[in-house]
């Protein structure tokens, strides 16, 4: 049985994570927006072949935000979507992370304000 797009994505973060080292530390240690976008860049490669129905490699786009060692797109359209996908998805996890850490923060700020309040 053929897989779906997100099981594709979910296979190549995965891959991302322990094939490349990009697990959420190194993801954490990204600006806001930079996994955004490169995974655009792979998803426009992507489009840019089926809508041109041409099967070609590209170099980066000026605002690819990483080294052009780390481009490493290929010639097949799907590929480069599951790339931009699974970067995307780096991303949301990234920013889910950073929301999660400042909601702790507010809360024990909260706690300590009540803990002083009642001194």
């Amino acid at each position: 049985m053929r897989k779906t797009a997100i099981q594709l994505i979910a296979e190549e973060r995965e891959r991302q994570i322990k094939k490349e080292g990009f697990d959420a530390e190194r993801d954490d240690a990204c600006a806001p927006g930079v996994l955004i976008r490169a995974g655009l860049c792979y998803l426009i490669h992507g489009a840019n072949m089926l809508l041109m129905n041409q099967r070609t490699k590209s170099r980066p786009v000026s605002w690819w935000p990483f080294s052009p060692k780390w481009w490493k797109p290929t010639y097949d359209p799907a590929r480069c979507l599951v790339k931009g996908g699974a970067l995307i998805a780096a991303e949301l996890d990234r920013y889910l992370r950073q929301e999660e850490a400042h909601a702790k923060k507010r809360v024990r700020g909260l706690v300590n304000f009540d803990t002083k309040k009642g001194s």
